[in-house]
């Protein structure tokens, strides 16, 4: 992802994006989405590099101190930028970087980075885009990761998105907002309930009918993908924003 991403138009407003551990390694390309459709919505984006982790993986995993630090050296990071929005495409990382005003109460970035953090789709869902230029022909079911809906109360802005592209049907997804069973390092530190979780959440992906499941959250993918393929179902897991790039030409 460039450094800096020009806004589209006359600019909106400033937003430093969080490129994240598992996301830059593994979904860059969605963060380049990210980029884009920020820059599409006329949202000046910022890139810091040498960003680091966020702390989130240290905080579930019970190692404060790491978590503190790291969260210290991404707030300052971030903070130096003076920009309008933080943002991030990982419901898990959003969640935590909101948390940063009481992990470390006595930091003034902290509590500046915290009070600016949102994600992705809530930002581009309250600025708003274009109207999409490309259909897309898919029955999409959303799968609302833990971090987003019970984190950081974000449910409806994906909906509205997705809805706006032609072609696009979507349709309910049972229990929604119950756990996949990712967890943040859960399906590695308690397999089994996390094993459990999963074979709930692709039952109800099987019922829904659905030829696509959006999932906003890296952990969340990388799950439900792996479950996915084990059961042989002919089913994509896609973020939303990679969509919602492809909709608008990006």
């Amino acid at each position: 992802v460039p450094a800096i991403v020009e806004a589209r138009g006359p600019a909106r407003g400033t937003a430093v994006l969080i490129t994240g551990c598992v996301a830059d390694s593994l979904f860059s390309a969605t963060n380049l989405a990210t980029a884009r459709l920020l820059a599409h919505a006329g949202i000046r984006v910022l890139v810091p590099t040498a960003q680091g982790c966020c702390g989130a993986l240290a905080q579930h995993l019970g190692n404060g101190a790491r978590a503190k630090s790291q969260a210290a050296a991404l707030a300052t990071l971030l903070d130096a930028t003076g920009a309008d929005w933080v943002v991030t495409n990982a419901a898990g990382c959003g969640a935590h970087v909101q948390t940063y005003e009481h992990l470390l109460p006595h930091d003034p970035a902290a509590r500046r980075i915290a009070a600016r953090a949102r994600d992705a789709l809530a930002l581009l869902d309250e600025v708003g885009l274009p109207t999409p230029l490309h259909a897309q022909a898919h029955t999409i079911a959303i799968h609302d990761p833990c971090h987003l809906a019970h984190g950081q109360g974000v449910r409806d802005p994906v909906r509205r998105l997705l809805a706006a592209i032609p072609g696009v049907r979507l349709v309910p997804l049972a229990e929604s907002e119950v756990c996949c069973g990712s967890a943040g390092t859960y399906n590695l530190t308690e397999p089994e309930m996390a094993a459990r979780l999963l074979e709930r959440k692709l039952a109800h992906i099987a019922a829904s009918g659905a030829d696509l499941i959006a999932a906003a959250n890296p952990g969340c993918l990388l799950q439900i993908r792996a479950g996915a393929i084990a059961r042989d179902l002919p089913i994509e897991i896609v973020h939303p924003i990679d969509l919602l790039a492809v909709a608008h030409g990006l």
